[in-house]
C-alpha cells in the first residue's frame, strides 16, 4: 500500500514526547513493519489542529487528487486535527477518494466501519481538549495583565497614539 506520512506539532505540546522527529519515526517504523512503501511525507510546525488551512494538509490534497496514495499514515487523530468537524469532513473526502487514515497508536483504521464509533469519540475529545487550552491561555493571559505584566506584539514593535515605533 503506497503511504504518505503526516505529522503535526502545536506550540502546546511537550517538545520531547512529541517533537516531529519523534512523529515521524514511530510513523516509519510503523510504515516499514506493515510493508507499506512510503511515497512521502509532510508536516506543520508550531501549528493549531483547529483548523485546515496547512502546508501539510494541502500536500495530502494534492496526493489525493492525483490518486497518489492508498493510506495517511498519522501518530493519533489529533496530529490530523482538533477541529472535530472539519476533521470529520476532511475524513469523509479522503473515503470519497478511498484514502484511509491509520492511526498508529491508537489502533484507529478509518476505513474499518467498526471505528466508525471511536473516531467520533476522538474527535469530540480533541475539540474539547483544544477549546480547554484556549480558555486556560486567555485566562493566563488576562491575568497577566492584571498584574501589571505587559504582553507586547512580537516583531519588536509598539503602538503610541497611532504611531508605529520601532524598539
Amino acid at each position: 500500500m503506497k503511504v504518505w506520512l503526516y505529522y503535526r506539532l502545536s506550540r502546546d505540546e511537550d517538545a520531547e514526547l512529541n517533537s516531529l522527529n519523534n512523529q515521524r519515526n514511530i510513523l516509519v517504523e510503523y510504515a516499514n513493519a506493515n510493508n507499506h512503501e512510503i511515497v512521502g511525507e509532510s508536516f506543520d510546525d508550531n501549528v493549531s489542529g483547529m483548523h485546515f488551512n496547512r502546508e501539510g494538509i494541502s500536500k495530502i490534497y494534492e496526493q489525493v487528487e492525483n490518486k497518489a496514495i492508498d493510506a495517511i499514515i498519522v501518530k493519533d487523530l489529533s496530529r490530523l486535527g482538533r477541529h472535530r468537524t472539519q476533521t470529520a469532513m476532511f475524513i469523509d473526502y479522503l473515503r470519497e477518494h478511498d484514502v484511509r487514515v491509520l492511526s498508529v497508536t491508537e489502533n484507529i483504521d478509518t476505513s474499518n466501519e467498526d471505528d466508525d464509533l471511536m473516531i467520533g469519540f476522538k474527535g469530540i475529545f480533541n475539540d474539547m481538549y483544544a477549546r480547554d487550552i484556549s480558555k486556560k491561555i486567555r485566562a493566563g493571559y488576562k491575568q497577566k495583565q492584571k498584574n501589571g505584566i505587559v504582553i507586547t506584539v512580537p516583531l519588536g514593535l509598539l503602538m503610541c497614539d497611532k504611531e508605529v515605533i520601532e524598539v
